[in-house]
This record gives C-alpha cells, structure tokens and sequence, in this order.
C-alpha cells in the first residue's frame, strides 16, 4: 500500500544533497500509483521520480510530493527486435542486452546513470548537434494516468529537445516502453558500451556528486568562463563546461552557481534555459 511518509535522506538527487522530504512514497504496482494520487494534496505539486539523475531539490525541507519508481525492473524482447522494458530498468541494462543480441541502440547514452522512464520524459539524446535521442528507438509508450492506462505511439508524443508532453503532466506515470532495435551494421567485436564509457571518463568531471549537463541551452563562452568558480561546496567543474560539481549536503552552493549562470546569460542578453529539474 503506498502511504506518503517523512523521509530523510540524501540519495534522491545525484548531487547528494540532504533535504527531508514531507510527502515521500514508493510504488511498485498500478494500484499503488492510484493510492498514491488518492493520499496526495491536489493542490501542491507532484513529481515521479525515477533514480534523481537529473533533479535538484531548492530547499532543505520539500513539501512536494514524491512518487518514487519501484517498479519490478522486466525486459521482455518479443517479435525481432522489438524490446519491451518497465520504465525502472537501468538504461545499462538495455544497452547490455542490445550488444548481446548484436542490436544497434542508443549506446552513446552509456555513461548516463538514467532509467528507461527518466530517459523517455527528458527525451534523452546525444546532443543538440547530433541530432539523436532515445526516440529514435521507441515504438510505444505505455503510461498511467488519473484517467486511466493509456498506450501512446511515437507519433502520439510530442518532443521538444530535452523535453517530452510527459513532463507536463506530473501525475502521469510511464510504465514501460516498447522498443524497436534494428541489427546493427558490424556486429562482433566492437564494445561501444565500453568505448562511450571510457571516452566520458576522459571528457567528463567524475570527481564528486554531479547531475551531468545544468543547461540544455546556453551560451558557451559564458559557461566557459566560469570554470573553477566555486562556492559553498559547489563549483563550475574546471575540466567539465556546462557542469556543476558538489561537496556539500546542502544546495544552497548549486543554486548560487546556477543563477550566476543565469544572470550572465541575461545581462548579456544570452538564451539559457536549465536541464537540470529544480524541484521545491
């Protein structure tokens, strides 16, 4: 039975920040995910979270509510190379079972701690300049609503870059989703999980709590700029542009950082728009 609940903790975010959370549950099954939106305040926000990848919470105390994937992590490969996988399962685990089966996928997402539903709501990609994201290998979304379980086709979704209508409708919840992955062109001996691994081990700032990319859209010599700057536990990693590194359990050095971002961008009059989700 899902019963919203007073947690603290420090695992909800990858930037390893402690907040206690006033409204806090888990959910493995539909009829849980009805008794959750039954128990909830209407009236605050809600957000179903997947592993916190992509999620800054602003305060030490959050009062949104929380709904929390715990789905059974299932994949189920079914006619030639369709996938079926719950919306809990690591992306890893996709890419791994894609090699196996010598299937061509979005193995650039390698290096991304996401889960299939975080990935599917943040249309996640390669890049503004590649042109490829997750969508690309998506047959069918399968979610949950207030109104019922609902099926949508790819042609169904709208997607913007790092956006999808899914994030528009918090109380929505994607269950799964069907994959078509397609032979890959040389199969055998190649390893692209291992070599995108290993190049994002060269390019990216692995030394403490990180969310990955902070803008999805921004102006580069700005962010460049500010590599090194830090404060309060958090800084604009020196090897990393457009990343934020922290230290600390609170995320007062984070937002700091982000709204001098913001504010460059604007006295500058720069577009930026955040990618990271900044939760109350």
């Amino acid at each position: 039975m899902a019963i919203f609940k007073t947690l603290t903790s420090d695992r909800l975010s990858w930037f390893r920040t402690e907040h206690k959370f006033l409204n806090f549950t888990e959910i493995s099954c539909q009829e849980d995910y009805e008794k959750a939106l039954t128990g909830r305040d209407t009236a605050s926000p809600v957000l179903m979270l997947g592993n916190g990848s992509n999620c800054l919470f602003k305060k030490k105390t959050v009062r949104t509510f929380l709904i929390k994937n715990k789905l059974p992590k299932k994949t189920e490969w079914q006619e030639d190379g369709l996938l079926w996988a719950s919306s809990s399962v690591p992306l890893m685990l996709i890419l791994k079972e894609c090699k196996k089966e010598s299937r061509d996928s979005f193995y650039y997402l390698s290096s991304v701690p996401a889960t299939v539903g975080g990935a599917i709501a943040m249309n996640a990609g390669r890049g503004r300049g590649h042109g490829k994201t997750i969508f690309d290998f998506v047959r069918r979304v399968d979610a949950w609503t207030p109104e019922g379980p609902i099926s949508f086709s790819k042609d169904e979704i709208e997607l913007e870059y790092r956006h999808t209508m899914f994030l528009d409708h918090p109380d929505w919840f994607i269950s799964g989703v069907l994959f078509d992955f397609p032979p890959a062109i040389q199969p055998g001996s190649e390893n692209p999980i291992a070599e995108r691994v290993q190049y994002s081990q060269e390019i990216q700032d692995h030394s403490g709590p990180n969310c990955g990319s902070v803008f999805k859209l921004f102006h580069p010599k700005i962010l460049r700029r500010l590599r090194g700057f830090k404060i309060l536990g958090a800084l604009f990693s020196k090897k990393t542009t457009n990343w934020i590194v922290n230290r600390s359990k609170s995320p007062r050095g984070i937002l700091f950082l982000i709204r001098l971002a913001s504010f460059l961008h604007f006295i500058l009059r720069k577009k930026c728009s955040l990618e990271v989700r900044v939760i109350e």
